[in-house]
């Protein structure tokens, strides 16, 4: 039906252009919708929108195969569905298509030379991870898998470079997975060996140089270090002694083991210890190595440990957002009734208005730099930061201020790291994605040894910094910090506060307000036919300062801005409360330390609050949050009654009655609760808390007239 709109007489740019336009009105259509229908919560979009228009995609290939002039088909298709991997749908995606690539359709090979390189680079990581898993589960070989890849990616990957090094770089050193999506990269490459000689040779050199290298020993954390061990074993699996020999790898192999056996700690020794026996099972195979350390099993399964690491699993709820949808049960032509748990990541475009200020802005300083008034230059920043005076050189990358961070011994190289952690880590340094989790660790557990008085503050910035940068990452991450058994108390504390403003942070636009100039350039001021009395009066006025209440402030335009803290709020928020009555822990939450689950409630109304209306989660989060609200209203501590009472005020605040009543099953239970404890609290911050939240659901739930609700 789109196709059928578009005139034939057009040229192929003009088409291009009308392809976009419409491909950008279809991936945004839920967002708008949700907009104008004002939904809280628009569940139903998330849930069969896009899978549903996704199904239409495929439907429209397959019954336009057998047509010659199907080009056009292709192309828009191709760039929808490049949309959404780009929306963060590519999971749909792939939902649809996997039934159809293990038939080997040729329409969908045809569709993927039609998607754009990220869209695609997504959609192959996808699909090497779900071969892995779910073949595993079938007991299929990886032949199968590989004549997979072979159908489907190796027109690909000859004419896209890439896609070429999403398999000879990115999946090798820059992401993490398991030791069999390592060893179907491996032999994929081996297969493509075969068109381009000399590229298993290349790749096996790179590998080697990161397994010797010093640097990556330092630094990597131990699933890198794994994921590494893997690589480099199913590496000499594939190749042969002679490979080894005339590539030059023996060297790089052994220094890499002399490393580990020297490092102090098992883990980096029995790495070695394997990789050794390994090396000589392909060099000497009739006498291969064997030590005794290893002889009882106390390798821990770095040979067997098949488990992907991108990223922690949380269960035991259903509100949580999904991280694996089971794609090979799935036919094609099931009802949309199948497609349940996804989540919707609309990415927005750039303000208009934030641009036009910025070019209004330009012109006045270069209407400013052309005036030949003294007055008018601005002055040079001649503040000295005095870091050459510091005992400690400022670290310049995010590993060398980790180090100095864990160096407890130089208490003033460790001040100096921890001084410039925030700044290296807002500057968003290319290895920050790997490290981000393991210098959020370090930072929590981070103690002051010397006299910094400005210790706390820095820490719980730094930290603050590193949820902003990486929330999807690192909030799992902290929360499980939160409740391990070897945190301290204070920097429990510390976590949920760094949580808390960087939640507001990713909430709030970058720039509050924009300031609109009101002077005109000096050379319009200038204008010859205007009096030079007037010039001169204007000029007069600009530098003037008043002083007082009568001075007119400036115009200020409000700003539009994209909540970034919106999808993923429910990351930071269901881990929370999923494991706050957890019986395994040391210290109970709800007995032994009733201060702290009153900040943590708080911090909870934090995200319910910064999430904004715009959060698919938004009505679940709440539901658990007034559930917890209501096994905790009767405990003794005022503190924490007061924190349950703030935590539900902000309900009214964020959704509207309907919403309210959809989210609060035992509403009225809620408001009678309300209404004892403004009447018969013993603490007077509760009682006016109390009324407070009452009046605010009275406000908000009256304009339902349709539900009577005692208030």
């Amino acid at each position: 039906l789109l196709l059928s709109q578009f005139s034939a007489d057009r040229t192929d740019q003009q088409q291009l252009v009308d392809y976009h336009a419409t491909v950008d009105m279809i991936a945004y259509a839920p967002s708008r919708l949700s907009n104008e229908l004002k939904l809280a919560t628009p569940k139903w979009l998330s849930t069969a929108y896009f899978p549903e228009v996704s199904k239409q995609a495929l439907k429209a290939i397959k019954d336009q195969q057998d047509n010659e002039d199907n080009h056009s088909m292709y192309l828009l298709c191709g760039l929808l569905l490049s949309k959404f991997c780009r929306l963060g749908h590519t999971t749909v995606v792939l939902h649809i298509m996997f039934p159809y690539m293990l038939n080997l359709d040729a329409a969908v090979k045809l569709l993927l030379a039609h998607m754009d390189d990220v869209a695609l680079e997504r959609l192959v990581e996808l699909l090497l991870s779900q071969l892995v898993l779910n073949f595993r589960e079938s007991s299929a070989s990886t032949t199968e898998c590989l004549h997979i890849l072979r159908f489907y990616l190796d027109d690909v990957v000859a004419q896209r470079a890439g896609i070429r090094r999403l398999f000879t770089h990115k999946f090798l050193f820059e992401k993490v997975h398991s030791g069999a999506f390592a060893e179907l990269v491996l032999r994929y490459i081996q297969h493509l060996n075969e068109r381009d000689d000399g590229l298993l040779a290349s790749t096996a050199v790179s590998i080697c140089e990161v397994w010797s290298d010093q640097g990556f020993l330092l630094n990597a954390s131990s699933r890198q270090s794994i994921y590494l061990w893997h690589i480099l074993a199913t590496l000499l699996h594939l190749i042969s002694t002679d490979d080894v020999h005339s590539w030059k790898l023996l060297q790089p192999l052994l220094a890499g083991v002399q490393l580990r056996l020297e490092k102090p700690d098992a883990d980096s020794k029995r790495h070695a210890m394997a990789m050794a026996e390994r090396v000589s099972t392909v060099l000497t195979p009739n006498e291969p190595l064997k030590f005794e350390e290893l002889e009882d099993g106390s390798l821990g399964g770095i040979g067997d440990n098949e488990e992907t690491v991108n990223g922690p699993a949380f269960d035991a709820t259903y509100f949580e957002p999904p991280q694996h949808v089971d794609i090979l049960d799935v036919d094609p032509d099931d009802p949309i009734e199948n497609f349940t748990g996804l989540q919707i990541d609309i990415s927005t475009m750039e303000s208009e208005s934030a641009i036009e200020n910025e070019l209004t802005l330009a012109e006045d300083q270069e209407g400013e730099a052309d005036s030949d008034d003294e007055d008018e230059f601005g002055e040079y920043d001649l503040k000295d930061d005095e870091s050459d005076l510091m005992a400690a050189r400022p670290p310049r990358f995010l590993r060398d201020c980790m180090d100095g961070l864990r160096d407890k011994e130089n208490v003033e190289r460790q001040a100096v790291a921890l001084k410039y952690a925030s700044t290296l880590i807002r500057q968003d340094l290319p290895d920050l994605s790997i490290l981000c989790v393991e210098c959020a660790r370090l930072l929590v557990h981070l103690e002051d040894t010397g006299s910094n008085e400005e210790f706390g503050t820095q820490k719980i910035q730094a930290l603050q910094a590193i949820a902003v940068m990486r929330p999807m990452q690192v909030g799992p991450a902290l929360c499980i910090e939160f409740y391990s058994n070897n945190t301290s108390l204070r920097n429990r504390y510390e976590v949920l506060e760094a949580l808390a403003k960087a939640a507001t942070e990713l909430s709030s636009p970058p720039d509050s307000t924009v300031e609109t100039p009101q002077k005109e350039t000096i050379a319009v001021a200038a204008s010859p036919n205007r009096p030079w009395t007037e010039v001169i009066a204007e000029r007069l006025e600009a530098k003037t300062r008043r002083w007082g209440s009568a001075v007119p402030r400036k115009s200020v335009q409000p700003v539009s801005f994209v909540n970034r803290f919106a999808p993923v709020a429910s990351w930071w928020f269901f881990p929370f409360i999923k494991s706050i009555d957890d019986s395994s822990l040391s210290w109970k939450l709800f007995t032994h330390e009733p201060n702290l689950l009153g900040q943590l409630i708080m911090t909870l109304a934090v995200f319910i609050e910064c999430a904004g209306p715009t959060c698919s989660f938004l009505g679940s989060m709440i539901q658990m949050l007034v559930q917890l609200i209501s096994a905790l209203r009767g405990h003794k501590e005022a503190f924490v009654r007061r924190a349950l009472l703030s935590a539900l005020s902000r309900v009214p605040l964020l959704l509207s009655a309907t919403a309210i009543y959809e989210s609060i099953p035992d509403l009225d239970d809620i408001l009678t609760w309300l209404q004892r404890s403004r009447l018969e609290d013993p603490d007077n911050d509760c009682r006016k808390l109390a009324a407070g939240c009452l009046a605010l659901f009275r406000e908000t739930l009256s304009a339902d007239s349709s539900k009577v609700v005692s208030l």
